[in-house]
């Protein structure tokens, strides 16, 4: 057992030191950081939340169909003739196809904007916490 490697965390305490020793500013850094996690908690609550309402969504546009279905077969079943029964069809299957179209169209606009509306908050703490550890404005300006 002497050789397993220890992959206990490192004490908070220790890490701190060794980024002050470093230069760095470790209370802030730790911050940025917790709040960093905080944005990803809350995007993870988000996409659940999504993930649910895409979810109604899809069950709506199923009970849809499956209404549109069950009005369709008494009209089939009133066609006297073949050519009847086959224009009715046809036009149901235009319905449908559109109906398809249709929900495509609003599940890709849906998912579209909850994958948008996640990414721009992560993008936007992610870069904040980016902006407080880069160069400040007067950093390496003063000869310019």
């Amino acid at each position: 057992m002497a050789n397993e490697k220890d992959t206990s965390p490192m004490p908070i305490e220790r890490l701190i030191g060794i980024l002050k020793y470093r230069g760095m500013d470790a209370e802030a850094l730790l911050l940025a950081q917790q709040k960093n996690i905080r944005t990803f908690v809350e995007a993870q609550e988000s996409f659940a939340k999504q993930i649910e309402s895409i979810a109604g969504a899809q069950a709506d546009m199923v009970q849809r169909t499956v209404e549109q279905a069950s009005e369709v077969l008494p009209e089939l079943a009133k066609q006297k003739t073949l050519q009847g029964m086959a224009q009715a069809q046809l036009e149901y299957q235009r319905q449908a196809a559109e109906s398809a179209l249709k929900n495509l169209r609003q599940m890709s606009d849906l998912v579209w904007g909850y994958q948008r509306s996640t990414f721009d908050l992560v993008n936007r703490t992610v870069m904040e916490s980016l902006k407080n550890f880069g160069p400040s404005d007067d950093d390496g300006k003063a000869g310019k």
